[in-house]
């Protein structure tokens, strides 16, 4: 096997906390790859509630197990298990796990400081969306929304 080459196994992988989400990063920027990736559950409502965008950062969902509603740009879907979604560089989305049980999906990333990104979201204190617009700003991406988009 390539020396670069490497296996992660099932449960192994960096762990955080994300809103109400969990993440098993399997690949991120200090992997030396081009892209990203980690697995993420979350429960019924939880999610990404803020729209936002990336200016440079591209993102792959592909949903295991689950109903999660998008908004992407201009309209709302509702992603099940096999689905996948596409987000471009500056496309405004959000997400929220729409089910009865849990949500349980892959996300990849290009580039790979876009986990990271994610990660240290959720090392903001719940409610600071200052703190997390300021975040956002530092790894080129925005935060469109001061409240979650579905109360609205």
């Amino acid at each position: 096997m390539d020396a670069r080459a490497r296996y992660i196994g099932p449960g192994e992988g960096g762990r955080s906390r994300v809103f109400a989400s969990e993440l098993e990063v399997k690949a991120g920027r200090h992997d030396g790859l081009s892209f990203g990736m980690f697995r993420s559950t979350f429960p019924p409502g939880g999610g990404m509630p803020f729209l936002h965008l990336h200016r440079t950062y591209e993102e792959a969902f592909y949903l295991i197990q689950g109903e999660v509603e998008f908004h992407l740009g201009d309209e709302e879907v509702r992603a099940v298990p096999g689905s996948a979604v596409l987000v471009p560089p500056g496309a405004p989305h959000c997400f929220r796990n729409v089910g009865e049980g849990e949500a349980d999906w892959i996300v990849i990333t290009t580039p790979p400081v876009a986990v990271q990104l994610i990660e240290e979201v959720g090392s903001v204190a719940p409610g600071d969306l200052d703190a997390l617009a300021q975040l956002f700003d530092r790894y080129d991406s925005e935060l469109l929304e001061r409240r979650p988009h579905w109360t609205q």
